[in-house]
């Protein structure tokens, strides 16, 4: 419960910030559609340690990686998904830049941790790829007392450090698509609760809509959805594998 608060938090203390990468082309029923533009809303930062300069990237100090990772950004934007349906992503378009010869400093384990002392995990620092993988991705699937919802993580730069190429995914233009669960046949009773109301119009960046998904899950197999204890919905994170 304490977890699920503190992860809530901070996506929502993020909003604010996201609002000013995104720009929604279409948000209904079926699907979101977006532009990210993040041309001038970075700045990449230098370090020299024993006459080499490397780089990172962040935005006022803000960057949730893990130890060891490349300390390049990820941006989070949160969304309401209807309960019978799960989401995926289509990326239409995408304008990259690439920055050749750049070393990428790892992500501290703790503040102000001097940089002979950084730990790059050699699971990524040692392969020829990019980090990550894919710029868009859906996670963190979540019901927070009566809505559900999901994450999209944008990453703003991935990296190579074999190459050492710095990719900066200066647009992409991406859809979000809700489509029929096939796995979790429910359906949901609408409430009326004033807090689920005031989280999702400060939390989702599709809120009009999102405010239609609200409600009671239910399985639609029961022969009586009014009897039905779904008192363990509320609050509970539901494994980000259950995403497609």
């Amino acid at each position: 419960m304490v977890r699920l608060g503190i992860f809530l938090l901070i996506f929502s203390a993020l909003y604010s910030l996201n609002a000013q990468t995104i720009k929604i082309l279409e948000s209904n029923l079926d699907h979101i559609k977006m532009e990210l533009s993040y041309s001038g809303y970075y700045s990449i930062k230098e370090k020299v340690y024993q006459g080499k300069k490397f780089v990172y990237i962040d935005k006022n100090g803000v960057c949730y990686r893990k130890p060891g990772e490349p300390w390049i950004p990820s941006q989070y934007y949160n969304f309401g998904i209807p309960f019978n349906k799960i989401a995926n992503y289509q990326i239409i378009s995408a304008s990259q830049e690439k920055i050749p010869n750049i070393s990428v400093l790892s992500y501290p384990d703790s503040a102000n941790q001097p940089i002979d002392r950084l730990k790059f995990d050699p699971a990524i620092y040692s392969k020829n790829k990019v980090f990550p993988v894919s710029p868009i991705n859906i996670t963190g699937q979540f019901i927070m007392r009566y809505v559900k919802g999901a994450s999209l993580e944008v990453a703003p730069y991935q990296y190579n450090p074999v190459t050492r190429e710095l990719f900066f995914n200066k647009k992409i233009l991406v859809q979000i698509n809700f489509e029929p669960d096939s796995h979790n046949q429910v359906s949901s009773i609408y409430v009326k609760d004033k807090l689920t109301e005031d989280f999702v119009a400060s939390s989702f960046i599709n809120s009009k809509e999102a405010k239609e998904f609200i409600g009671r899950s239910v399985n639609v197999k029961s022969p009586n959805h009014s009897t039905i204890d779904t008192s363990r919905y509320n609050s509970k994170i539901v494994p980000a594998n259950k995403l497609k």
